[in-house]
């Protein structure tokens, strides 16, 4: 209990850092919003310099961070620049779909990683080994845009299997699930590839423990010794990637999401750059930080219950 309570104060501490670190840094960033948003209507100096009055950017810098901060503290990332909506409800209302996709990449990534990591291990320097190795090093290789390409011509273009962009009916499951299959498997199959070359890891250096050996020499069979005795002692440095790579997943949709034409958070969070959306950019950039570090606390926590072993003081 005591560690879950210092791991959650360092998790308040990590999470305030990273809300200074984004506020300025955003800021930092070269562009007027006001003349921006104005750049369509031909409006004057005088206009834009109303506008940054209105929208407080004006104001010095430190005293613009002390008014958000106020606010965030209440629960409110400000009005979008561009749709002039609260930011919560903007994002509110397009989390869902990068959380299907980061969801369904993890799916795939562990649907594939697992099985390959353990078959690379169990038939050690067979071709099945190499098989699954030069895939994994292949999945790590491809950056995430081409592979996504690449699955769009072959199953989209000449198969004819999946569709090439959207998010299909909501009102139809099965069409949602078909539309978010293919991207889904591009943003999975690289997170499969670090699983499998852990599990492979993990897997190996398990089978060649004493205690192995012994469960050999009672006359276990090699079912019984890989998959009772090796299998959960393993788990510990996957389950690490694992949830480090969700955290990525969710924070790294936003390639797929363009390729794939998806609505999503890093959709909002590119036009949002490019318009200079201040409130809008923080807002998206904690959210995916907020997640991030959560999923890492989660992880660290659940490693007792993958290993008994292991108490936290």
């Amino acid at each position: 209990m005591r560690y879950a309570i210092q791991r959650f104060w360092a998790t308040l501490l990590t999470l305030a850092a990273a809300f200074v670190i984004v506020f300025f840094i955003v800021h930092l960033v070269p562009g007027d919003p006001a003349a921006i948003m104005l750049s369509d209507l031909g409006a004057d100096r005088k206009a834009v310099e109303d506008l940054r009055r209105d929208l407080g950017l004006d104001q010095p810098l430190p005293k613009q961070f002390l008014r958000y901060l106020g606010r965030a503290a209440a629960g409110d990332l400000g009005l979008s620049y561009r749709s002039q909506r609260p930011v919560v409800s903007e994002i509110a209302g397009i989390y869902h779909y990068t959380l299907y996709l980061a969801a369904g990449g993890m799916v795939f990534a562990v649907l594939i990683g697992l099985p390959a990591g353990f078959l690379s291990a169990a038939y050690r320097n067979s071709w099945v080994d190499r098989a699954c190795m030069v895939g994994a090093l292949s999945g790590i290789s491809m950056p995430v845009f081409w592979l996504g390409i690449l699955l769009i011509i072959v199953l989209s273009f000449q198969l004819r299997l999946f569709p090439t962009i959207g998010v299909g009916d909501p009102s139809r499951p099965l069409d949602v699930l078909w539309h978010l299959a293919l991207p889904a498997l591009s943003l999975g199959l690289r997170g499969a590839a670090l699983i499998a070359r852990v599990t492979r890891s993990s897997f190996l250096e398990i089978l060649g423990q004493d205690y192995i050996r012994t469960g050999r020499m009672k006359g276990l069979s090699e079912a019984a010794v890989k998959g009772r005795h090796a299998f959960r002692n393993a788990l510990l440095p996957i389950v690490t990637v694992i949830g480090l790579d969700l955290g990525q997943l969710l924070g790294g949709t936003t390639v797929t999401e363009i390729v794939f034409s998806r609505p999503g958070m890093g959709t909002l969070l590119i036009e949002s750059v490019l318009a200079r959306d201040y409130p809008m950019v923080q807002g998206t950039m904690l959210v995916y930080l907020l997640v991030i570090i959560l999923v890492n606390l989660v992880v660290d926590l659940a490693y007792g219950l993958v290993d008994p072993r292991i108490r936290y003081e």
